[in-house]
């Protein structure tokens, strides 16, 4: 996967992954936890600051800020190996056959040495100004009720959202940071 990405002055970016031909992955807990305990883990190591998520049955959304003189680039390539190379061996575990076998065709559809393609596209925009940011953010948090997903009734109800942050002042799944100390 290649990302076309430019250094933002500010060094937030909005992230969307999408996992080969859409196909819906992140259906339970614990493959929904792969992606977020990255995400999680990227925080924690001060390479990111995450604002905002939202993991959705196919791709995720995120709004990062990244804390060193890296390309953004860089880290993401790692988040999508790591993740990437977890999600295929949780499916062999299931022996979720149909999923690895979707994955499979996507690897040879692009011709990669690798078995299995799990990201197929990732979406890397800059953000420079705080409209942005905040439009971004409701769009991430407005995806879960959109009509397209309706996955819950409300979008802080969503349990793999930054929303209930946002909206009621509770812990999400995973430990963010503060949109409101930049704005």
């Amino acid at each position: 996967m290649k990302y076309k990405t430019a250094k933002s002055s500010l060094d937030i970016y909005f992230v969307t992954s999408v996992i080969t031909d859409h196909t819906l992955i992140f259906t339970n807990q614990r493959m929904a936890s792969i992606p977020l305990e990255s995400l999680a883990w990227f925080r924690d190591q001060n390479i990111w600051k995450i604002y905002a998520f939202c993991l959705m049955p196919n791709h995720v959304h995120f709004i990062l800020r990244q804390l060193n003189s890296s390309p953004v680039d860089k880290y993401l390539g790692q988040f999508h190996s790591y993740t990437g190379h977890e999600i295929v061996r949780f499916l062999k575990t299931a022996k979720q056959l149909k999923s690895l076998d979707v994955l499979k065709t996507g690897a040879k559809r692009i011709k990669t040495k690798r078995e299995h393609l799990v990201w197929q596209d990732c979406l890397v925009r800059i953000i420079e100004t705080e409209d942005v940011l905040l439009q971004e953010m409701e769009y991430i948090h407005n995806n879960p009720i959109s009509k397209k997903w309706a996955l819950a009734t409300s979008r802080s109800n969503y349990p793999y959202s930054s929303a209930c942050f946002y909206d009621n002042g509770k812990n999400p799944i995973i430990e963010i940071d503060d949109v409101r100390e930049l704005i």
